[in-house]
């Protein structure tokens, strides 16, 4: 018995899949895969299990766990990827530059490459492969053979005997991960052929440390022809995530989905803290953004990191009034699955239909969109204010973009050792970058929101250094908000203990307010209970004895269409007694909150009504049971 489980257990750590990976210009590499495929099955060995795919099908965030042996059988078009392989290369380049990403990310990767370019390109002869080679090394990824490099100047027939004998190898050096102990073919020799093939000579073990690491992007070498905007930001199974977590993507890098808040406040159980700080309409707010891709991920990111990560745009670009109208569309069509939902009345589903705002703050970074100020514009024309949330890693664009309603900088962390931390940034100088922002956020004249997302343990005890802050950037408002659990995923890093409760946002807060300069020049306005959430505010919105920090919307499009300058100061409106601190609603509008007592005597009422249901369920199973034994 012992033996034949023995047995089984070696069968099973023997078995093999291998991915071939092609990337076509002409059809030769995908006509190169079909021909190392029926190779591999010639062998009749029942350990290879051989699968060929088009590069866009494979998802690359499978290399780190990659069980398969990857064959990548890839062209090079002027010095760069294809166009099937440019999410692919993309992801690549921004692998290897991610200092968050350990040196042996990809020791589990077993690979092969075999390029297939042009001599006449030079120094750019196979580039592409040459590349994927060098990056999959530098993050711990394991070359079985040293690649290949076909000539494709030359006649089809020259090229696929090149690719033959690379191949010959090949199989016997996976026959080798297979029988350890059995030696190669020794009759299967690749000799010198520096015509086909500049790195021909060929050893069985893993040899191009001499190869240049020194690599470099070459999208913008003034020989590139291809168009780098070919390249769609979302691949198929990113999509496919996408959706299923109840997304609507727009286009090729947009996407919208509606807020837990919109559906409260459509069935009067609730309002978002955005409505108790500013006066947004819950159910009227569209929550999207004009780009899924990030420079962050985020250890406590609510979304999981399932989007795309980036430090520049280089995708397929979509014109604004697409998006607009796509999002527009999308957030309509998930509106209208509430219809006759109890507690939805009428008036407020016919109300939603009406988008008023834009949180551009659903996931990625919207500010990297070329065309942000044109979409925003689109916005502001029809009447829709905006709130754009940022991740403080591109201050280029802090400065530069158009007026929004109100501009946000993610301040997740103090220090640069807690922001690293934390927000695990794309960027080496992400220290740099998230201060730069903060000082560039000084000088717009919109209102300017710092959003402190606290995490007990984590960033919660810093009150100076987050002062510190908050003098270089001069924030009209500053969010202190307890993080939302999701799951965080896998995540070990975080859980519930990280998640404050309202009364330590609230003492958080107070320490900010022991402050000399939080004391004088600031004071808290405004909190959202349920949201744990705390707005202090500057004292210039603090007028006539009162808080106004809600938004006069009408006001805000009047400034708008007058196409003049103007300040925070123009578009300010009092808050609500019940949305400030310390009032016995905390947050919450009464107008939108059923009553109570109500609520429970329902919920009591369901619960014996599926205690009776459940009851008879049993019986008639029990019933059943007597049938079937007689």
């Amino acid at each position: 018995m012992n033996e034949n489980i023995k047995e089984e257990k070696e069968k099973k750590e023997e078995k093999v899949n291998i991915k071939i990976l092609y990337s076509t210009l002409t059809g030769t590499t995908k006509k190169f895969a079909l021909t190392l495929k029926q190779k591999l099955l010639d062998q009749k060995l029942s350990t290879f299990f051989p699968q060929v795919f088009e590069i866009s099908e494979y998802d690359p965030n499978d290399l780190q766990d990659e069980s398969s042996i990857l064959i990548f059988i890839i062209a090079t078009l002027n010095g760069g990827p294809p166009r099937s392989a440019k999410t692919f290369s993309h992801f690549l380049t921004d692998l290897v530059n991610d200092q968050r990403i350990p040196q042996n990310y990809l020791s589990k990767l077993r690979y092969w490459i075999y390029g297939i370019g042009d001599l006449s390109y030079n120094e750019k002869y196979n580039k592409f492969a040459r590349d994927v080679d060098v990056y999959l090394r530098k993050k711990g990824g394991n070359s079985i053979l040293k690649k290949g490099l076909g000539n494709h100047g030359n006649k089809f027939e020259e090229l696929l005997l090149h690719f033959n004998r690379f191949t010959d190898i090949l199989v016997e050096k996976l026959k080798a991960i297979l029988k350890p102990n059995e030696k190669l073919n020794e009759n299967v020799i690749l000799h010198n052929d520096k015509e086909n093939d500049k790195d021909i000579d060929i050893d069985i073990d893993n040899e191009d440390e001499d190869e240049d690491d020194n690599f470099e992007n070459d999208e913008n070498d003034e020989n590139q022809t291809t168009d780098i905007e070919d390249v769609e930001m979302l691949t198929p199974i990113m999509n496919k995530i996408l959706t299923k977590q109840k997304y609507i993507t727009v286009g090729t890098h947009s996407a919208v989905k509606l807020c837990r808040w919109a559906k409260a406040m459509l069935r009067g159980k609730g309002v978002c803290y955005k409505h108790a700080f500013y006066g947004i309409i819950s159910y009227s707010c569209m929550e999207m953004t004009t780009s899924l891709a990030c420079a962050n991920k985020c250890i406590f990111c609510w979304r999981h990191n399932k989007n795309p990560t980036c430090t520049s745009w280089h995708y397929k670009q979509d014109p604004p009034e697409m998006i607009y109208q796509g999002s527009i569309k999308a957030q309509k069509d998930l509106i209208k699955p509430w219809k006759g939902v109890p507690g939805v009345t009428s008036d407020r589903y016919k109300d939603a239909f009406n988008v008023r705002h834009c949180a551009l703050s659903l996931v990625g970074e919207p500010i990297i969109y070329p065309q942000f100020d044109e979409f925003t514009d689109i916005l502001h024309e029809n009447r829709i204010s905006t709130f754009c949330v940022t991740n403080a890693q591109f201050p280029e664009k802090i400065e530069s973009i158009k007026p929004v309603t109100q501009l946000y900088l993610s301040i997740d962390a103090p220090t640069k050792d807690i922001l690293f931390e934390l927000d695990r940034p794309l960027f080496p100088d992400f220290w740099e970058r998230f201060l730069k922002s903060i000082e560039n956020l000084a000088k717009r004249n919109e209102r300017t929101v710092f959003r402190i997302t606290v995490l007990k343990q984590y960033n919660d005890n810093f009150i100076q250094n987050y002062v510190d802050l908050i003098k270089l950037g001069k924030p009209d408002f500053v969010e202190l908000k307890g993080v939302t659990y999701g799951g965080f995923g896998t995540n070990p890093k975080v859980s519930m203990n990280n998640v404050p409760y309202h009364q330590e946002i609230v003492k958080m807060a107070q320490e900010f307010m022991e402050n000399d300069y939080m004391k004088e020049n600031y004071g808290i306005a405004c909190e959202h209970a349920h949201s744990c959430g705390i707005l202090i505010a500057k004292k210039i919105f603090y007028k006539n004895n009162s808080w106004h920090t809600w938004i006069d919307f009408d006001k805000f499009f009047q400034l708008f269409q007058e196409k003049k300058p103007f300040t925070r100061e123009d578009y300010m409106m009092k808050t609500p007694d019940w949305a400030l601190f310390g009032s016995k609603e905390k947050g919450s509008n009464p107008k939108f909150i059923e009553n109570m007592e109500e609520r429970l005597k329902n919920k009591v009422t369901d619960i014996k009504s599926n205690e009776n249901e459940k009851e008879n369920q049993n019986e008639k199973e029990n019933e059943k049971e007597k049938e079937d034994k007689n």
